[in-house]
């Protein structure tokens, strides 16, 4: 599978054969129409040997933390990992008063 759900994070892995890490562009677009804090994760890449052209777009979990978003690039296959944050618990009272 090209995303996958390991842990709680989400992560995707793309066969970019003959690309670098420079020739790789990765974007966290807000998903326009979606609920308010979702993303979608686009990769653009363009090789400057003529191996080709690549465009993917993933959308990302509403718990997504875009901003911890990390990638790498080795022997032509690209890794992006985005945390999800962690449930909230929610303690529940046996009354109003104690809550």
């Amino acid at each position: 599978p090209a995303a996958t759900v390991e842990q709680r994070d989400f992560v995707v892995t793309k066969k970019l054969p003959g690309l670098s890490a420079s020739e790789i562009k990765i974007t966290l677009e807000p998903r326009v129409g979606r609920a308010t804090n979702s993303y979608q994760l686009v990769i653009h890449a363009t090789s400057a040997k003529g191996y080709g052209e690549y465009h993917f777009s993933h959308g990302l979990p509403a718990d997504s933390m875009p901003e911890a978003t990390t990638a790498f690039c080795c022997h032509g296959l690209l890794h992006v990992h985005v945390p999800r944050r962690e449930p909230v618990a929610v303690p529940v009272a046996d009354s109003e008063e104690e809550a």
